[in-house]
């Protein structure tokens, strides 16, 4: 009897045979030839798989939460512990990887029970959208230039808290119809 995984050599270690009327004929009626079988346990298939995340950067890090992961093939009383969670702190794309270990109801790490097969979503930050537009400017012909004396901040989102434009060359004048 086992319950590990792996290949174990099962074989009988003694056997009896009796008449009927009980009496120990092994060894003057028969030859026995002991043979050896093999008992395997193999692991089990545990599927992991993380989401897909995205966001628009915000200056802080993304990571999947515990929750979102999907664990299946978990045997009666074990446990999967997600760790090492991928983290993402710029724009840009990678992977959604963690590791599993799983436990039985005793603690115990029976991580090598199981072959693991990993399914990763990503994790991708990308940029602000930011739309800076000139304002529209109309005067009657006088022989000077028209030219914007400020652009307009058109976003969604914003600048994030902190940050601001310095600068914004604007090279556009009119001075003919």
């Amino acid at each position: 009897q086992q319950t590990d995984v792996g290949e174990y050599t099962m074989s009988i270690l003694n056997l009896v045979i009796r008449n009927e009327l009980g009496e120990d004929v092994t060894a003057t009626e028969f030859v026995v030839e002991f043979g050896t079988s093999k008992l395997i346990i193999q692991s089990r298939t545990l599927t992991v798989t993380t989401p897909d995340v995205s966001k628009t950067y915000d200056g802080t890090p993304l990571s999947s939460a515990t929750t979102d992961i999907l664990v299946s093939g978990l045997a009666d009383g074990h446990v999967a512990n997600v760790t090492d969670m991928a983290t993402l702190m710029e724009i840009g794309e990678i992977e959604n990887s963690c590791l599993v270990t799983v436990v039985d109801e005793y603690g115990r790490d029976v991580t090598e029970m199981y072959a693991l097969s990993y399914r990763f979503g990503s994790l991708a930050i990308s940029e602000i959208p930011l739309h800076v537009q000139t304002p529209r400017l109309d005067k009657e012909y006088d022989g000077t230039p028209l030219k914007a004396p400020k652009y307009e901040l058109v976003t969604e989102d914003g600048l994030l808290e902190g940050h601001y434009i310095a600068s914004a060359v604007m090279n556009t004048e009119v001075t003919d119809v």
